[in-house]
């Protein structure tokens, strides 16, 4: 009898763990109790009353599941615009195991040092989010940064997640920030060039190379460099679209800088189009050091 105990008992834990692994990939993870916040720590002034109107209409709309960062949600407007970036804080939450479990002490402080670890790391995304809602809200194409709770934020505004459920979220109870939707700069030059618009993409490949200055004669450093993932256009225009590690220093050289941000792009417009490739070296040329 308690051998058919302890079996019925394992095969429960097993099914529960299998239910909570396929609900976990299907939705990425995602519940607003992963992405709420009870924390006060960065001080912030309030709305602008024409900030206020924009973001009240911005988020009257539906925000649709689009994709899973290391630090973020991302959900997309209903007019494909903006994009919603919620801050996941599961992350630096403890696990379940470790509040139900006497663990012994050793795992006791493994864990505790990952947790202080991850804690640190969105400590240190926000720190790069404020940076560059404070240094390159332009450049980057953010709306509105929220870190603390603000009563001027509407009460509720509906997720879709990722099984196109939809979601109620108090926004107050959440870390965000919304940013204006851009395409990614390595399809949408390909795009170009395959629908033979080649003036318009030597633009882009110019606007780039205008972003990469702007933000370094701001003193702005991103230490990812990956321009294929974190830059984009919008209106043709370069934008930073991944603002989470973002750093101040000095530049003495943005020119040897911007060679070395832009050496993959580089690479790939000399395999797949020559012209932009020229084109980019003949831009970064004209950077006086």
């Amino acid at each position: 009898m308690t051998l058919k105990l302890i079996k019925l008992l394992l095969a429960c834990v097993f099914v529960f763990c299998l239910y909570e692994s396929s609900i976990w990939y299907l939705t990425d993870g995602f519940c607003t109790k992963n992405v709420q916040s009870n924390k006060e720590q960065w001080e912030e002034g309030a709305l602008e009353p024409n900030e206020k109107i924009a973001l009240d209409q911005i988020l009257t709309q539906n925000f649709h599941y689009l994709d899973k960062g290391t630090q973020v949600y991302v959900f997309v407007s209903d007019d494909q615009k903006y994009v919603l970036k919620l801050f996941q804080h599961q992350r630096v939450r403890p696990r379940f195991y470790e509040s139900y479990f006497n663990l012994p002490p050793f795992l006791t402080q493994i864990y505790a040092k990952k947790n202080n670890t991850r804690k640190q790391k969105l400590l240190l995304f926000e720190q790069s989010c404020r940076l560059a809602y404070n240094l390159l809200a332009e450049e980057s194409g953010l709306i509105h940064l929220h870190l603390n709770k603000r009563v001027e934020i509407p009460k509720q505004t509906t997720l879709f997640d990722k099984l196109h459920r939809p979601i109620d979220l108090d926004l107050n109870q959440c870390t965000f920030y919304i940013q204006k939707k851009a395409d990614l700069i390595y399809p949408t030059l390909a795009r170009l060039m395959q629908t033979c618009e080649t003036e318009k993409a030597k633009r882009a490949v110019s606007s780039l190379v205008e972003l990469l200055q702007r933000r370094l004669g701001k003193g702005v450093f991103d230490l990812d460099t990956a321009l294929k993932k974190n830059t984009g256009l919008l209106a043709n225009e370069a934008i930073c679209m991944d603002v989470g590690q973002l750093k101040l220093a000095e530049c003495s050289n943005p020119k040897s800088e911007i060679i070395k941000n832009t050496s993959e792009l580089h690479q790939w417009l000399a395999k797949n189009y020559p012209e932009l490739s020229e084109h980019l070296i003949l831009q970064i040329s004209k950077i006086k050091i």
